[in-house]
């Protein structure tokens, strides 16, 4: 879409019909992994303007069929997926792929304590912090599983794959479709939008 030009470009397919897939944008590729029935993932390249496959993710683990709604983050030069479905089950594993490497497969990481923290969740808000303290570290926001809606915030360090709580809590409970890092009048907030409604946090 070009809003100066006020038009509408086609692009080219994906590869693979997909519904309840995750999307995120890094580096000119947009990364689209999983969705309904889906183990695949593939990667857009805005330059070229062309589509390619990417490995699938069940490589390691033939029991999990598809990954609907993950929750997808960059950290170097990794592409992480969080958590997820798989039918109705929700899962609480986290897997990665090297996208700087051509050759690369998804690996699932060993995580040290997935059963502290009640991980298993879908529509998570994410935040990094830019100083050095925490750049390691990514804060996870709420999230859904079944009819349970969480407000907790806990992190989850990239060192050696640990989540922690942060014993903070939302003022409402929620799950997001979108986080937003915004900066307002010297302040830092957070936006989490979903369906229903927008909710800003301010970071401290």
């Amino acid at each position: 879409m070009d809003l100066t030009n006020r038009r509408i470009e086609p692009l080219p397919d994906m590869l693979e019909n997909r519904t309840n897939h995750s999307m995120i944008h890094d580096n000119g590729f947009i990364y689209v992994v999983g969705g309904k029935g889906k183990i695949s993932s593939e990667k857009y390249d805005l330059n070229k303007k062309k589509w390619s496959i990417l490995p699938n993710i069940s490589s390691l683990k033939n029991s999990i069929s598809e990954f609907k709604n993950p929750n997808l983050f960059f950290h170097s030069s990794y592409l992480y997926s969080f958590f997820g479905k798989n039918n109705n089950d929700y899962l609480n594993c986290v897997v990665r792929l090297n996208v700087k490497i051509n050759k690369s497969n998804w690996e699932y990481l060993p995580l040290k304590n997935p059963d502290r923290i009640e991980i298993s969740r879908i529509f998570c808000g994410f935040y990094r912090g830019t100083s050095e303290i925490f750049k390691s570290k990514l804060f996870i926001f709420g999230g859904k599983c079944n009819e349970r809606v969480f407000s907790d915030v806990f992190e989850f360090d990239f060192k050696d794959n640990t989540f922690n709580s942060t014993g903070f809590l939302l003022n409402n409970e929620s799950f997001f479709r979108e986080t937003i890092f915004n900066r307002m009048e010297n302040e830092n907030y957070l936006i989490f939008n979903n369906e229903e409604f927008d909710s800003l946090v301010k970071i401290e």
